[in-house]
């Protein structure tokens, strides 16, 4: 069972007349499913009910982007995570799911998603999700990031050197 998730039998649901008549009365309706198969069935019919209630992420918590693979992605909290959870890929026919976890900027690093398998394998992506590899997530400086001094330096001028040079000693 995912988290969130609650399951209705149908002997509970049998208990439970005033969801039996909601289920059975909507049945076949765009709001109870729009399978065919719901068409004027009764809850005798109805084997189980499964509800999903999805938390939402803390907030300031980014949803990976649409291109990073293995989602669609849902919301997993857990209070022991510092970020408060993960996200979690769908269910596999076999093992565990995949996860993503959003990693923010810091000085010496770029934001990136990190991606774990149920194998153990790591992805990495950047903040747009296009793939990257683990060491292109070091932040480097682009080759103009030094400010343009406000004024010319006089290379022949004696005074510059001296003042400025590292000292001798």
């Amino acid at each position: 069972m995912a988290s969130g998730e609650i399951r209705l039998s149908a002997m509970t649901m049998r208990r439970m007349p005033v969801l039996a008549q909601s289920q059975t009365s909507q049945a076949g309706t765009p709001g109870f499913g729009s399978n065919p198969d719901f068409a004027g069935s009764s809850i005798d019919q109805v084997s189980e009910i499964i509800v999903t209630a999805n938390a939402p992420p803390p907030p300031g918590t980014p949803t990976p982007p649409d291109n990073i693979p293995n989602g669609p992605w849902e919301w997993n909290p857990n209070p022991q995570n510092p970020r408060g959870g993960n996200w979690m890929g769908p269910k596999q026919p076999r093992g565990g799911r995949w996860t993503a976890t959003y990693s923010p900027p810091t000085p010496d690093q770029r934001g990136y998603w990190k991606s774990n398998g149920p194998d153990g394998s790591k992805q990495w992506f950047d903040e747009d999700g296009n793939p990257m590899t683990p060491d292109q997530k070091q932040w480097q400086p682009p080759d103009n990031w030094l400010p343009a001094l406000p004024f010319s330096v006089p290379s022949t001028n004696p005074w510059w050197w001296f003042l400025f040079s590292a000292p001798a000693y």
